[in-house]
């Protein structure tokens, strides 16, 4: 078994070498974002980014580690007056509240929304999810939904469970490409092709963007009890 490992990552690494290679407006997204110390230099088009997480945190241990780090990192990357961060805690019903003021201040719009676990990130990787996800001619991402990939050592992907691919079939092994070949094989066809945005019909990964106008649409009858289901 080991063996079958070994020359799996070495045929893969020569031959297949996936996403190693970032597209050159991830790398020039990431230069940005290390070579200097400016307010809001990994949102280069100054878009307004609502961030929420529903979490479990009764001892302060994740927003006093490195996942409440990493969260302050990116917001110093996005520029923290463009910024919302909503913290919930103990129940999946809350996934909706965490979204309350959206619905609470319609007269604030946002470009994007950012909805993340307890999952530890690197604030770049959040920032090329954002605006570098599939990009038009002018520079701006586009998505209605976008996902990260998480990955539970350096080549197997974990979160199979949550995601589908395009037609709605399970994922099959977790090594590269991932998806297999059942129907039209159209997500494992966009990875063959190296797209950066792989179409699926469901995924998670620990961290999704959305474009914001799906959660701007205020309810004629909305009350703190009207909680629209994400």
């Amino acid at each position: 078994t080991t063996c079958i490992v070994f020359l799996l990552v070495i045929f893969t690494a020569i031959f297949l070498p996936s996403y190693h290679h970032l597209l050159e407006h991830y790398r020039k997204l990431e230069k940005t974002c290390r070579d200097s110390t400016e307010e809001g230099r990994g949102n280069v088009n100054n878009e307004k980014v609502f961030i929420a997480a529903t979490l479990y945190d009764a001892e302060g241990l994740l927003v006093g580690g490195e996942w409440g780090i990493a969260i302050r990192q990116l917001v110093h990357l996005l520029d923290l007056d463009n910024q919302a961060l909503e913290e919930f805690r103990k129940q999946i019903s809350f996934r909706n509240r965490a979204l309350l003021p959206l619905e609470l201040n319609p007269s604030i719009k946002f470009d994007k929304l950012l909805f993340v676990n307890d999952v530890i990130f690197n604030p770049i990787d959040a920032a090329q999810l954002l605006f570098s996800t599939n990009i038009n001619e002018s520079g701006h991402a586009q998505y209605g939904a976008a996902c990260a990939v998480d990955f539970i050592n350096p080549f197997k992907f974990h979160d199979r469970f949550a995601t589908r691919e395009l037609e709605g079939y399970a994922m099959g092994v977790p090594f590269f490409p991932w998806f297999t070949a059942v129907g039209q094989g159209s997500s494992r066809k966009d990875i063959l092709d190296q797209k950066d945005a792989i179409r699926d019909r469901a995924c998670w990964g620990g961290m999704t963007a959305f474009g914001a106008t799906w959660f701007q649409t205020l309810h004629p009858h909305f009350s703190e009890n009207y909680l629209p289901s994400v």
